[in-house]
């Protein structure tokens, strides 16, 4: 079984630049004619790519700035630099510059930013962060730093430290910054994960660092427990009570399934010396096991009514299994009905690849949809991208208008000493993100699940994967969640940041 972690720096940088993996120096329409589909690779790289920006005066694109990308023979991404367009002196400005330093075993080990300086015409250092990992090729140390310019050298900032149990479960998740009085690292949070023989999380222990007694004081607890057929059936949420040094219970889900239609049913609780009734959380499948219905019911104590903040979602696929619509509702309690709030339309090109979305929210007073952006993705013949322009809402024009403009130069890459990039390649984007998710992996088996883990290790999600598969991640709250794909033994991990 094999291991991949995909940082989230590489995991954003290569959805900013790929619509599976792209590049600059397009390839010519008399070039591409004379490729042919058996003699194509499949694998095109972004060499750059141009932002332009809107200019409503003119009404015509004007550029802003360009990004350039370097890569190793395995398809690494070894340097990004970006440049800002001096309009006024027509010529481009240096801005940042990102460096990729890998191990022998292909997994970046260094980044480096730096930020170019237009008093002395030469790059500065701005933060560092150098990554370790054991064996199995488990992140097990990322440690940042920040360059101090009067003493010319590099100086830690914060460290996380990661531990794994025989199963590659994460066991130990601490987090520490570095004090400049003292000169050693102080600890902020601990996060400590543990797993049954099944490798099913039973226990999860948040600690926070006391400065006082210098230890690792508790904070917060679940416990998770599960029927026969490993499916969740209770978690209890604790607290510490510092005042009588012991954990105090204080919520709890309760989880039930049904068949016809496939459900999972949450019922949560808050502790006021019995248990209190709060919310109810359905959510139901489809035979793909796709969420299609997502409803939050909340219970309020006063008026023995469902509360407004009750939510609904609804998920609406096509025939080939992308997500087309998710829209959200929320409960009138005056008119006791579900009244539309927002909504996020998709489409995809004849092939499957994204071609739009497009987020609205509902105005009430004039009973009619708002657009807030639109995104519009053109990709070449072998799904790679090449444009996506961004539209903002006119509301006097009651239409959209254009906003910016990314064109994404590609060439051919023929990579060598790939270490399986050809034969399996995952890409996880937009990231960060605050609908949905895309898990694009090519190629897949039928096998192929992904899971979602907050920061407490409670898994949130759990869905089966079919290659270009966009999962919904509206109902999550804000925050950092880590993803678990695996694939025909294949296992690969990262983070996904939930805006």
């Amino acid at each position: 079984m094999k291991t991949f972690y995909l940082t989230a720096i590489v995991g954003i940088l290569i959805f900013l630049c790929a619509g599976r993996i792209q590049a600059q120096s397009p390839l010519t329409p008399e070039s591409k004619k004379n490729l042919s589909t058996a003699s194509w690779p499949g694998v095109e790289k972004c060499d750059s790519s141009v932002t332009e920006s809107w200019d409503t005066i003119t009404s015509q694109w004007v550029i802003s700035s360009k990004d350039q990308y370097t890569y190793a023979d395995n398809l690494n991404l070894l340097l990004h630099v970006s440049y800002s367009r001096d309009t006024t002196n027509s010529k481009w400005i240096a801005d940042q510059k990102m460096e990729f330093i890998y191990n022998s075993n292909a997994i970046l080990s260094t980044y480096i930013l730096s930020k170019w300086d237009v008093i002395t015409n030469q790059w500065v250092n701005n933060t560092k962060k150098e990554y370790d990992y054991n064996d199995n090729q488990e992140k097990i140390s990322e440690v940042e730093y920040s360059w101090d310019k009067n003493a010319s050298r590099w100086t830690y900032i914060k460290k996380e430290e990661l531990t794994y149990d025989a199963g590659k479960n994460l066991t130990l998740d601490a987090l520490y910054h570095w004090d400049v009085n003292t000169n050693q690292w102080v600890g902020n949070i601990k996060n400590e994960f543990y797993y049954n023989t099944n490798g099913k999380d039973t226990l999860y222990i948040l600690y926070n660092w006391d400065v006082n007694t210098s230890q690792w004081v508790g904070d917060y607890k679940d416990k998770y427990y599960y029927d026969t057929n490993w499916k969740d059936t209770l978690t209890f949420l604790y607290n510490w009570d510092a005042s009588m040094s012991h954990w105090a219970l204080y919520y709890k889900f309760e989880y039930a399934y049904e068949a016809n239609p496939k459900k999972t049913l949450v019922n949560s609780y808050d502790w006021d010396n019995q248990w209190v009734f709060v919310a109810r959380d359905e959510f139901t499948y489809d035979e793909e096991d796709r969420d299609t219905l997502h409803v939050r019911y909340v219970w309020n104590q006063t008026t023995q009514q469902w509360d407004g903040s009750s939510r609904k979602t609804e998920f609406t696929f096509n025939a080939g299994g992308n997500l087309t619509m998710l829209m959200d509702y929320s409960w009138d309690v005056y008119a006791s009905q579900w009244v539309a709030n927002s909504k996020q339309e998709l489409t995809f090109g004849e092939k499957g690849y994204p071609a739009s979305t497009a987020y609205y929210i509902w105005n009430t007073i004039k009973s009619q949809w708002v657009g807030i952006v639109k995104n519009e993705t053109t990709h070449d013949e072998y799904g790679y991208r090449v444009l996506t322009i961004t539209y903002n809402w006119d509301t006097t024009a009651v239409d959209w208008v254009n906003d910016t403009r990314i064109t994404y130069y590609n060439s051919e890459f023929n990579p060598t000493n790939i270490h399986g990039i050809l034969e399996k390649r995952i890409a996880v984007y937009p990231n960060p993100a605050s609908d949905y998710v895309i898990f694009n992996i090519t190629p897949v088996s039928v096998s192929a699940t992904v899971e979602i883990f907050d920061t407490r290790g409670k898994m949130v999600l759990g869905q089966k994967l079919s290659g270009n598969e966009i999962i919904s991640i509206s109902h999550l709250t804000r925050g950092i969640y880590l993803y678990k794909v695996m694939d025909n033994g294949d296992i690969y991990k990262g983070k996904i940041v939930k805006l």
